[in-house]
């Protein structure tokens, strides 16, 4: 919860820069009680406030806020938070502007404020400008696209909301892959100085969730209900770079194209988010459902240092069982039977520095092989081999010390981490009970999505027009680490083939299921996994569009060419206790493909 806190202060450098406003901002762990001090009215005599937060931070809050004790309900201490300050703030601000009109009134009656005409055209400019921005922001509001503009303490706030499934048009699951809730909206909001309206830095822009999307959009909900989501930072990041920092030396923006412009900008940043760095916006070479970064070291530093586009804790609290899985796939593509491996698709160039607080000396932790310079995923693997139980992880994320207490372990495991999660560009949920496909009898099901929508799109076209069916594709435990970053491709006569191509060029796949299993070869599990035990093994359950002539169908196998007519549904894993005579499972001793029943899920 400390870790919690202390990140949201880090967002809100605002509040907390002016020591006139707040200040003695503490949190006691052992009472579960956050204290600090605020002034609002422009004094010098501070009140003191306490939220008590409940256990991990959703359920009911007790605010005593300047001297009114309040109970609320919320998912999270960042929208409480949130709430009290934007309050505070607005009081602020209210005591503000009618100190300033009192001292007008004042002045008037006493003639000894003198306005210039200069002013008064001045004042009437910026009245017509926030006029205008209202009236074009009327305009804009329709089709998902809501936007709101207000003048508040000499600063003109525009601010523009977004119903993801309206305006982005993407399926609950291509959503979620981005870290995208839909039931709430995106928004972004930009704070400027009128009259000229001139260019804001990155400190000026915020971009979050908000709100209901049952309900009306507007400023109010932006102030209370706000949360994170996987792009805000890009998001920011494109409108600053794209928008106003080519229109630095312009005094004066044009209004309408201002709106238009960012509401373009934001939409194209989101829905072209699998194919561009989340950083840098360059094109992919390895591209997939989600957001990640390219190649560049600087990109990487960048993903791994600030947590742009990664949020490891929430990840892990979410979805313990996704991150334990990829935890095993990393551990088992450091093995010796991962002689080939994909070395951009490795942490070449994470590297972490700790003092010696003996001889003050700094040593250096990196994976390169001593006086090489090359790459060693031997030292990655005794990384791996220290990372602790999830269970472990998850109460320590809890008492708000996670990434302290890994480094004490070794000062690369929380770096790894937030690396293995960046760089995965699959999507991998772990399917409910009522979802479970029983025909297959693995142990473990989650539905693994790995194509960009464009590339879905194309499937889907290619499904309308011909049909579609499933087919099995199984490989070794230690290449599923790089088939989850650059998905199922033709690797037939290339360097990185595995087990030869004696029926040509293309991807192999079963039209059995026990055909699969047989290539999966099992191998032990990492020794931590608290999901997975002992010996397994894993295979793809992939969909394909029914189009004969990109297709060689030799009975037991088929040979896809083209990588466009496959695409990967489901993730199973097999633990070896589960066999059943060679090749089969108990419930699955060969399961055709062409007739298996699932049920419908929308992928794009």
């Amino acid at each position: 919860m400390n870790k919690q806190i202390e990140d949201w202060k880090s967002s809100r450098d605002d509040l907390f820069e002016d020591e006139d406003r707040i200040k003695d901002f503490i949190f006691a762990s052992a009472t579960s009680t956050l204290k600090f001090k605020t002034c609002t009215d422009f004094s010098d005599e501070f009140q003191d406030n306490s939220v008590v937060i409940p256990k991990d931070g959703t359920g009911k809050y007790t605010l005593n806020i300047e001297g009114t004790t309040t109970t609320k309900q919320s998912k999270s201490v960042n929208l409480i938070l949130d709430l009290i300050f934007n309050d505070l703030q607005e009081k602020r601000d209210q005591i503000l502007n009618s100190s300033q009109i009192s001292e007008e009134e004042e002045a008037d009656e006493d003639e000894v404020l003198e306005v210039e005409l200069d002013d008064n055209d001045e004042d009437e400019e910026v009245t017509s400008k926030e006029k205008n921005i209202k009236k074009i922001a009327r305009e804009l509001s329709k089709n998902g696209v809501y936007v709101a503009a207000s003048n508040c303490s000499g600063l003109s706030k525009l601010t523009i909301g977004l119903h993801p499934k309206q305006v982005l048009k993407v399926s609950d699951l291509v959503a979620n892959a981005w870290g995208i809730d839909t039931q709430m909206y995106i928004a972004l909001t930009v704070k400027f100085n009128l009259p000229c309206l001139q260019s804001p830095d990155l400190n000026s822009i915020e971009s979050f969730q908000c709100g209901d999307v049952s309900e009306e959009f507007n400023e109010h909900i932006c102030s209370i209900q706000r949360a994170r989501y996987g792009l805000d930072w890009t998001v920011c990041n494109r409108v600053l770079n794209n928008y106003f920092k080519p229109r630095i030396q312009q005094i004066k923006l044009d209004q309408r194209e201002m709106l238009s412009t960012i509401l373009d900008i934001m939409v194209h940043t989101i829905q072209n988010c699998p194919t561009n760095c989340v950083v840098c916006a360059q094109k992919l070479v390895h591209q997939g459902i989600k957001p990640t970064t390219c190649n560049n070291p600087l990109c990487i530093f960048s993903c791994e240092q600030y947590g742009i586009g990664v949020d490891l804790e929430s990840t892990i609290l979410q979805s313990p069982q996704v991150v334990d899985l990829l935890i095993v796939m990393l551990h088992a593509s450091t093995g010796p039977e991962n002689r080939n491996p994909i070395l951009e698709l490795f942490p070449r160039y994470l590297e972490a520095t700790v003092k010696d607080e003996t001889t003050n000396q700094i040593k250096t932790f990196n994976f390169v092989k001593d006086g090489s310079g090359e790459f060693s995923k031997e030292k990655l693997r005794v990384v791996v081999d220290l990372i602790p139980k999830i269970s472990v992880q998850v109460e320590w994320i809890k008492q708000g010390d996670y990434k302290k207490q890994l480094s004490l372990i070794h000062p690369l495991i929380y770096k790894v981490l937030v690396w293995m999660v960046a760089s995965n560009r699959s999507h991998l949920k772990l399917l409910k009970d009522e979802e479970i496909i029983p025909d297959l009898g693995a142990t473990h099901q989650f539905i693994m999505m790995n194509s960009t929508p464009e590339k879905e799109c194309r499937f889907q076209q290619l499904k309308q027009s011909y049909g579609s069916f499933y087919a099995f594709h199984g490989s070794a435990l230690c290449h599923w680490h790089s088939i989850l970053r650059t998905g199922l491709k033709n690797m037939s006569n290339t360097e990185r083939m595995v087990n030869g191509a004696a029926h040509g060029s293309g991807i192999y796949l079963g039209t059995m299921s026990n055909t699969s299993i047989g290539y999966m070869r099992y191998s032990p599990c990492w020794h931590n996994s608290e999901y997975m035990r002992g010996t397994i093994g894993c295979m793809a359950v992939c969909e394909v569009a029914n189009r004969t002539l990109y297709i060689k169908d030799h009975g037991w196998a088929l040979v896809v060419p083209n990588e466009d007519i496959v695409q990967t549904r489901y993730f199973l894993v097999y633990q070896e206790s589960d066999r059943h005579g060679n090749n089969g499972f108990r419930n699955n001793i060969g399961v055709d493909g062409r007739k298996l029943s699932i049920n419908t899920i929308k992928w794009d």
